[in-house]
């Protein structure tokens, strides 16, 4: 009898093989964010809400997140930034600025519970959102150590994608700031998933 190769469910369905030896399949290709929310219940978000600049070409930290799991890496799916263009010229542009301080903020700032995005779900993130509250020009924060994504130039609504490529594990933090040449209304939001330290996903 040949080998075959089963789906492993107890139907006896059997893997099909060209005539070139390709396996035959149809596959659902999903992100890992809604994978892990799918079969782990552990994607979430946060939005700072809208906010509107202190004053022009000044940066404002407005938010900063932190990992506080032992067993879970805190993977940052992508930042989305909303910019009204400035409440005199409706085109400028806004700048976003990533770097990983030494700790969360110091000042200025309010706390922030993060929405978990998975069904019939009442996991909470393990992690600490700090947003800016509105006073002076940003949260007050520690000398940053490095930065970490670099500078982006948005316009308008703009979803910037990094796909798992921000990994922070226990205690480690981010912050976010915000510079513009113009006043204006402006809100910063992110999505992120942990996934167990040890998992194979």
């Amino acid at each position: 009898m040949p080998e075959m190769i089963r789906d492993g469910k107890g139907r006896g369905n059997i893997v099909g093989v060209d005539n070139d030896n390709r396996l035959m399949t149809n596959t659902v290709v999903t992100t890992q964010r809604s994978h892990v929310s799918a079969s782990h219940a552990e994607s979430y978000s946060f939005s700072t809400g809208l906010m509107t600049f202190g004053a022009p070409n000044i940066w404002h930290w407005v938010t900063y997140f932190r990992c506080d799991s032992a067993s879970k890496n805190l993977y940052v799916d992508s930042v989305i930034v909303s910019w009204d263009g400035g409440a005199i010229n409706y085109n400028r542009p806004m700048y976003l600025d990533s770097l990983i301080p030494t700790r969360g903020p110091i000042g200025n700032y309010e706390f922030k519970i993060p929405s978990q995005n998975n069904r019939l779900s009442t996991n909470l993130a393990e992690a600490t959102v700090w947003i800016w509250d509105g006073t002076d020009t940003g949260m007050t924060v520690l000398v940053p150590d490095r930065r970490l994504a670099g500078t982006a130039h948005t316009q308008g609504h703009t979803i910037i994608p990094l796909e798992g490529n921000v990994i922070i594990g226990l205690n480690e933090a981010v912050g976010l700031k915000v510079m513009s040449p113009e006043v204006g209304k402006f809100s910063v939001g992110m999505n992120f998933y942990f996934v167990d330290k040890e998992a194979d996903i």
